[in-house]
């Protein structure tokens, strides 16, 4: 199970929002009408699909992978510290704008103010405090991805250096000005 981050232009954001089906069609290029009922999940019906089709983003729409340790990562963002245990730091699992429900669950979607907030959010974090409250005990006992995985202290190294790439990504969406969608898969 992988969380994919796809950073997207503000304007895109918004088709998507007014036709979740473009989310479909971003993601798979084309759809097989016997495999998704497009009627009862977007109210269009199959012979329609072919007006969405043409649809194209502004720009190219950057992505990037987190692995299972997504789940890692979002409770060491907000599952020790209530102060954080909600936006934005929670945005790797939140159900924050649902558009529509693909692959493992819920498309969220982040206009790019909203990734700016959590990019600087993520950007004052400071990594004493995350080093400290790393406890692997709690990531064995609370079944924290992955599951049968005995954590080690140094494992957080590892959880910092994603924090670290994530941070970037979504600086470098906003140097951009594109807001991004999170996609299950």
């Amino acid at each position: 199970m992988n969380l994919q981050l796809k950073a997207i232009k503000d304007s895109d954001i918004k088709d998507l929002i007014a036709s979740p089906i473009l989310i479909e069609i971003l993601e798979n290029e084309q759809i097989d009408p016997e495999c998704v009922d497009v009627e009862e999940k977007y109210g269009i019906l199959p012979e329609d699909i072919a007006d969405y089709s043409s649809w194209q983003p502004q720009e190219k729409v950057d992505r990037l992978d987190l692995e299972g340790a997504f789940v890692s990562l979002d409770y060491l963002l907000t599952g020790r510290n209530k102060s954080r245990a909600h936006y934005p730091y929670n945005f790797l699992t939140a159900n924050h704008r649902i558009v529509t429900e693909m692959g493992w669950g819920p498309v969220n979607v982040y206009h790019s103010e909203e990734v700016k907030e959590i990019a600087n959010a993520l950007e004052s974090l400071e990594e004493s405090i995350l080093i400290e409250e790393f406890d692997p005990q709690v990531y064995i006992e609370q079944k924290i991805y992955p599951r049968h995985y005995k954590w080690q202290k140094d494992d957080i190294y590892s959880m910092l250096n994603q924090l670290k790439t994530i941070t970037s990504f979504l600086k470098k969406a906003v140097n951009d000005g594109k807001g991004m969608y999170t996609l299950v898969v």
